[in-house]
């Protein structure tokens, strides 16, 4: 392989990767954001019922509590914005898909790839990578570390390893390995 079809090979498994890290970080975080408004849901509902049940002097500490512990729910949800992270990531994922179809595409349709299309295809990366606010959580790095390490080039966030020459092929994206 020349260095093209190795940078094409590279930009094309960083991109995979990459789509990897902020499908399961948009996962995670919405996880996340559930698991704060599911209890706040819960309690506002239970706050409905005994409000309508329960004599005014006998709601009056529950009623404090309950709200004490929804605005302490909301204002943490708030404070971690689960809710910007996960639409961060989940909009990350799919710019790196596209660009890892424009990829595919110019592979798969043997179209000439230029130094220019290469340097457009770059900067698309650096741009997306440059869009995303916040920090990967480090059990997520380190599980899609570990899921394609010499498989696949990695980005550099997660230690940027390059790919086993035993899985580069002549057509490297055409035949990249399944990974589990």
């Amino acid at each position: 392989m020349n260095q093209l079809e190795i940078l094409i090979d590279d930009l094309y498994d960083r991109s995979l990767v990459y789509i990897d890290i902020c499908s399961s970080c948009s996962y995670y975080y919405n996880r996340s954001k559930y698991m704060f408004s599911l209890p706040i849901i819960l309690i506002s509902s239970l706050l409905s019922i005994l409000n309508s049940n329960m004599l005014e002097n006998d709601m009056k500490l529950i009623n404090i509590i309950l709200n004490v512990i929804i605005a302490l729910l909301v204002s943490l949800s708030s404070l971690f914005k689960l809710g910007e992270k996960q639409q961060c990531f989940r909009s990350s994922a799919i710019k790196f898909t596209e660009l890892n179809h424009n990829l595919q595409m110019a592979i798969t349709l043997k179209e000439k790839i230029t130094k220019e299309y290469i340097k457009n295809i770059i900067e698309k990366y650096d741009g997306i990578i440059g869009g995303i606010e916040f920090e990967i959580p480090n059990h997520i790095k380190t599980r899609i570390h570990n899921k394609y390490k010499t498989k696949r080039t990695l980005p550099l966030i997660i230690n940027g390893v390059e790919k086993d020459p035993e899985y580069r092929k002549p057509i490297g994206i055409l035949n990249s390995p399944e990974i589990q």
